[in-house]
């Protein structure tokens, strides 16, 4: 039972008597304010009054508090007093020994920082006890079962906290104490039999469980007449208000003897605003002067007094409590500035470099700048009194500038939450919430606020004006601790982190749009937040990257291609999914994993539908032509194709925009999937050429026939057909062709080659790819086909340029250095442009080359009759019968090893192969449709996995079985189904199922049957695996979170933000956060309780 009205209660799971021999925290304020070890409730005064002795140590004490479970009840809100209740299961550490393993635990990787030397950890014993999921208390982003992890690798245990039981005994007298406030102790005259008796079958056993109990309501009661009930009433209010004035009493004089300079404080400057002075003038008439003079005074008396009502009483009331009680974290010295002649502030070393004129009025500079005072570190020398020479400023600024300036004694976290509560306590910060969340007008909110639109424009400017003080300040203070060095980008939930809710961070992302601040910038295109880097110059990137992988392209097939550019233009912090957000911004059209500028048409998608169905070429027959219009039906929603002519989808495939050349005499392919290098095709219009100088005109046949044996090895053209289909879309601005004949073109006509190399040429040899596609209006690919044939050409600075060699003035020495180390670089056979950057980097900077496009085309221009050049960047001393692409590195390193891990794969590209790390982890998600994952990080070939139909049935079978009466399974589910009993079979080896082989069975083998979800920007390796049906309409992570939410949550009046994340966790849908993609649906709406609230109209 609790005597306090505001308390700290201690946990059931803490031994207090432990607590004093492992805390150094806890012991000092044990001893200093004597508090009572036998009771679970301490007097939050004691807090209150150990504040104001040490003010460093007190916080640290309350964060070590909390994170053990230890809660606070405080009559007013505070802005440093934690409130948070743990989710179920309660789980505590337990230390195993009294060693230090602890040491062993680096802290500052957990995001801990400097947790051991903050709380004086000298052994294990110190962490018996803490919440694990409390440890976000000190930090809102850390990963808990990353913490989690690695206290139970040194040695600690995780147990429930119901497991722990307190060896914390309370003695007899303590007992004793208790008993003085059970009820049938205060009630023991014969008169309350009948109450005692009430109180007894009702579980109501001691005083404080009377409060706020109706005692008129026992009149409806046999045995309770109204004198009974008024004689209980009476009781109960004797025996609580001597207890309360008795409480009250050793309050005032605990206080008294602690801080005993609070009672001299001035009654005319602790109550100076004009909204006081008739109590003033009241207070002099009876020659009270200092607050001393209060303590025990009757305000309510205050009554009889004229122009004193029940609202300007309390609101004294509560001014004096403010004094003697210093809730507000304020020292007495706010009030009595001129008492002492000590220096009156000391700043936290957050703010000691911070720029005074980000803090302060004119006025207030104006005086700063005499004393010599630059920055807020200088603020100490301002001595008590000082501030009231300031040049027109009056009792209430100069008590509002000392608050203001006692914020910054506080920690930047401290700074940030006190400055929020200040300024919602403002009438324009509802003005300016109201304008962000609820995106009213000015108009709006004075039309229901009764006034002017100006009136409501003026207190909003007001605000923003405080808000961007604030933000200056604190933007100033992550600058000079360096928080921003190595970092590019913000993301919002940095944001929440940093302001401390949801909220918070959409009020300061709208005013870091509108305005911006000096170190960070808003990027609206990205919803991401730039440090050091202005928005029009990442954007004027991105635009390039857009014109370099050209109008129209599957999204997941341009990773690799869109992380190199990214690269390459410095603005690799840039996350490959957030450009896909950038994307749908720039307004491009989806269909599925294919972007457009443009609205695309049917041809075009029933083009990459041969593309990506039929390899090796569509015949025109009704079964082949019925499929292409049902998958045109199931991958883009082109029901009209349903009901198509066979005939006219033919006819479109043949169109020149579709890509689908000839592959047979009935035969047609996507361009995309014809393997043959440039330089056989120079090879073949060479010997064109050739012959068509004593010839109008020379049959495909012929030409076949002379290049059959290198095609067959060089190529997968497989007859003079595909051969006729090839030379038609690479050269069909060259030649006339005609019924298998090609023919001179008008001799007058330019080929692209040639026009493109004069422009180059007229150009002084360089020429941007912008100005090149404002001068031709061509396709990508035909610039593409203009560069790969035309040997002088080169593309250049990456990718940006093109220049003619005419302009290169490269000396033998270095044409045969750079060959020397491009020789050194080979491994296994192969090299690449990232390979010769690193082994030839001085010699290359030397002649101004930097980069892997300029260093591929250079290599490709000076060495082609020696090296076999496929795609960019790769590079082989001996053909391939196939183009090399960076799935054949994967496929190679297979070779030598059956089984890999993520890591090896991606470590091996970027240490041997020097890929960035994004680009490594792009080339093996293109290479997955190869690989089967065997484990967490284990992967293998799927063409050396032996599995049989039986393994193949029974996935199915369960996975229907899970699927029974829901929508929805988890990966996690399969662990039911004993999966260690059963075994796969790769090359020799035998390896134990798990579920991550079920997820590789299901990937392959059942794909229009199931499609596996996960949050954007998934780590394929870790992150939560959904699973629904093909035909779900869930499309999304997200969107499955709200059906959940829907069905599933049934507390739909507390869905508070933490209660919904836990809820998911346990369900197993995320791992940790709620992804941000979540709060961007149109359906969720985020009150200013913290809950999520669910539209009831949403776009699924």
């Amino acid at each position: 039972m609790c005597k306090y009205s505001e308390y700290i209660k201690k946990p059931y799971w803490v031994d207090l008597k432990h607590l004093l021999e492992v805390s150094k925290n806890f012991r000092m304020f044990s001893e200093k304010m004597n508090i009572d070890l036998c009771d679970e409730y301490f007097d939050l005064n004691s807090l209150r009054n150990y504040y104001r002795i040490d003010k460093h140590r007190a916080l640290d004490l309350i964060d070590e508090l909390a994170i053990r479970g230890f809660t606070f009840r405080s009559n007013k809100s505070s802005t440093i007093l934690p409130s948070m209740v743990p989710s179920e299961p309660i789980m505590c550490i337990l230390s195993t020994s009294e060693n230090d393993s602890f040491r062993r635990i680096n802290f500052a990787s957990l995001g801990l920082g400097n947790f051991v030397e903050r709380f004086s950890v000298a052994s294990d014993g110190f962490f018996d006890g803490i919440l694990i999921q409390y440890f976000s208390h000190l930090n809102k982003s850390i990963n808990i079962r990353l913490v989690e992890t690695v206290f139970t690798e040194n040695g600690f245990i995780i147990k429930p906290a119901e497991s722990i039981k307190s060896s914390n005994a309370v003695n007899d007298e303590c007992e004793k104490a208790k008993s003085d406030e059970l009820i049938i102790k205060v009630f023991s005259d014969g008169i309350f039999n009948n109450f005692r008796d009430y109180c007894n079958s009702n579980g109501l056993v001691y005083i404080s469980d009377l409060k706020g109990f109706n005692f008129e309501a026992l009149g409806s009661l046999r045995g309770f007449g109204a004198t009974r009930i008024r004689k209980i009433i009476e009781r109960y209010k004797a025996f609580t208000e001597k207890t309360s004035n008795l409480f009250e009493q050793q309050d005032i004089w605990r206080d008294k003897s602690i801080n005993q300079h609070i009672g001299e404080v001035l009654i005319d400057i602790a109550f100076s605003d004009n909204y006081y002075r008739i109590f003033r003038n009241f207070c002099a008439d009876r020659g009270f002067t200092k607050v001393s003079d209060l303590w025990g005074f009757d305000f309510d008396s205050l009554i009889d007094v004229d122009g004193l009502g029940i609202g300007k009483i309390r609101a004294i009331k509560e001014r004096y409590q403010e004094i003697i009680q210093a809730e507000d974290s304020i020292d007495s010295g706010d009030f009595n500035e001129q008492q002492n002649d000590g220096h009156q502030f000391n700043i936290h070393n957050d703010f000691i470099d911070v720029d005074i004129e980000l803090a302060f009025d004119d006025n207030v500079l104006a005086y700063m700048k005499e004393k010599g005072i630059e920055r807020i570190g200088d603020l100490i020398k301002i001595k008590n009194g000082e501030l009231r020479y300031i040049q027109g400023i009056g009792q209430k600024r100069l008590n509002d500038l000392t608050a203001e300036i006692k914020l910054f004694e506080n920690n930047l976290d401290t700074y940030i939450q006190t400055t929020f509560a200040e300024l919602s306590k403002h009438e324009g910060y509802d003005i300016y919430r109201r304008r962000v969340l609820e995106k009213k007008t000015l108009e709006q909110i004075g039309k229901e606020q009764n006034v002017t639109r100006e009136w409501i424009r003026q207190k909003e400017v007001k605000t923003t004006m405080r808000i961007g003080r604030m933000l200056s300040i604190v933007e100033a203070s992550l600058n000079n601790r360096n928080y921003f060095d190595g970092k590019s980008v913000l993301k919002f939930e940095d944001l929440v982190s940093m302001f401390g809710s949801y909220e918070n961070a959409l009020l300061i992302k709208d005013y870091i749009a509108d305005k911006g601040l000096r170190h960070i910038s808003y990027f609206e295109d990205m919803d991401i937040f730039l440090v050091n880097m202005k928005v029009d110059v990442v954007q004027t990137k991105l635009d390039e990257i857009l014109e370099s992988i050209g109008d129209v392209f599957n999204f997941y097939d341009k990773m690799l291609e869109i992380e190199e550019l990214l690269l390459e233009k410095g603005i690799q912090f840039i996350d490959i999914f957030a450009f896909e957000e950038y994307l749908n911004r720039k307004k491009y059209k989806k269909y599925n994993d294919y972007y457009s500028k443009n609205r695309l048409t049917g041809e075009y998608l029933s083009s990459l539908i041969v593309e990506k169905f039929f390899p090796n070429g569509l015949t025109y027959n009704p079964e082949s032509m019925q499929k292409v219009k049902d998958l045109m039906v199931s991958e883009y929603g082109l029901k009209e194709y349903a009901e198509k002519n066979d005939r006219n989808v033919w006819v479109a495939l043949g169109r020149e925009n579709a890509n689908c050349i000839l592959w047979g005499s009935n035969t047609r392919v996507h361009i995309n999937n014809v393997k043959i290098e440039d330089e056989l095709l120079r090879e073949i219009k060479t010997m064109i050429d050739t012959n068509l100088e004593n010839s109008t005109s020379i049959s495909v046949d012929f030409v076949y026939n002379q290049f059959r044996s290198k095609l067959d090895i060089e190529s997968n053209v497989k007859d003079k057909f595909a051969l006729y289909g090839v030379l038609k879309y690479y050269f069909k601005d060259d030649y006339a062709f005609k019924k298998y004949l090609i023919k001179k073109q008008d001799a007058e006509k330019l080929t692209i080659q040639q026009m493109l190399e004069e422009f180059i040429i007229a150009s002084g040899g360089r020429v941007t790819v912008k100005e090149t596609n404002e001068k031709f209006k061509w396709t990508q690919v035909m610039l593409n086909t203009a560069i790969n044939f035309n040997k002088n050409i080169l593309s250049w600075n990456d990718g940006k340029e093109l220049i003619h060699a005419s302009i290169l003035n490269l000396s033998d020495d270095f044409i045969s250095k750079l060959y020397e180390k491009i020789s050194d670089s080979f491994v296994d056979g192969y090299t690449n442009a990232y390979m010769i950057l690193k082994k030839a980097a001085v010699l290359l900077m030397k002649n101004g080359i930097n980069d892997e496009v300029s260093v591929f085309s250079l290599a490709k221009y000076l060495y082609s009759d020696r090296l076999f050049f496929s795609r960019r960047p790769h590079i082989l001393l001996e053909p391939t019968k196939e183009q090399f692409t960076s799935n054949q590195l994967i496929l190679r390193m297979f070779e030598k090893k059956s089984i890999i891990s993520y890591e090896e794969l991606k470590s091996t590209l970027m240490d041997i192969y020097r890929f960035s790390e994004l680009m490594a982890g792009n080339i093996i998600m293109k290479s997955r449709s190869d690989m089967f994952q065997l484990h967490m990080d284990q992967y293998c070939l799927l063409k050396d996995v032996i599995i049989t139909h039986e393994d193949i049935n029974l996935v199915k079978t369960e996975t229907e079985l899970l699927f029974k009466n829901k929508n929805y399974i988890t990966l996690t589910e399969f662990e039911a189904f004993n999966l260690n009993q059963r075994y796969i079979q790769v090359k020799d080896l035998k390896i134990e199922w798990n579920r991550f082989v079920v997820k590789a069975i299901i990937e392959h083998f059942f794909k229009k049957d199931y499609r596996i979800i996960m949050r954007k920007g998934a780590d394929y390796k870790f992150d939560k695996i959904i699973i629904v049906k093909y035909d779900s309409e869930i499309s999304t992570l997200e969107e499955l979170m709200v059906q959940i939410l829907e069905n599933e949550f049934t507390d739909k009046g507390n869905m508070t933000l933490r209660r919904v994340e836990s809820f998911f966790v346990q369900k197993d849908i995320i791992y940790q956060k709620i992804p941000e993609e979540f709060f961007k649906l149109s359906c969720i709406n985020i009150d200013e309780f913290g809950r999520i609230n669910i539209l009831k109209e949403w776009a699924k």
